[in-house]
Order: C-alpha cells, then sequence, then structure tokens
C-alpha cells in the first residue's frame, strides 16, 4: 500500500481550528510496486477489480482546552 495525506488547519476563532484534508491509498504489486488494477485471489482464484481508497473531505474542528499564548 502507498498512502498519502495531505491537512491543513484553518484558524476559526481565537483557539479553534477548522481541519481539512485529503487522502489517498493505492493497492500495489508486493515485488513490482506497480499500481493494482486487478487483483487475484488465492483462495477462490477469482480476479477482481482493485477499488483503491480516495478520501476526500477529510474535516474536523480542533478546539483547545487551555490557553495558548
Amino acid at each position: 500500500m502507498l498512502g498519502v495525506s495531505v491537512g491543513r488547519c484553518i484558524l476559526h476563532e481565537e483557539a479553534s481550528w477548522d481541519f481539512t484534508s485529503r487522502e489517498l491509498t493505492y493497492y500495489l504489486h508486493p515485488e513490482t510496486e506497480e499500481i493494482l488494477h486487478k487483483w487475484e485471489n488465492p483462495f477462490t482464484g477469482e480476479t477482481v477489480t482493485v477499488m483503491h481508497v480516495a478520501n476526500n473531505p477529510v474535516n474536523g474542528y480542533l478546539k483547545a482546552n487551555f490557553p495558548l499564548k
């Protein structure tokens, strides 16, 4: 697997931030490290399409429970 996440915190008000990010995960061939598009299940012999992960957006709200100086 190869995963990448890029995030950013944007000041919302004093001691709180809006958090936003994007995440990508690719499944790779274990020997060549090429991105897989199909995979053969060794238990069933079935060939299936590989579904990579693209989480867009991943958001949140962060607030400090203590004073920031």
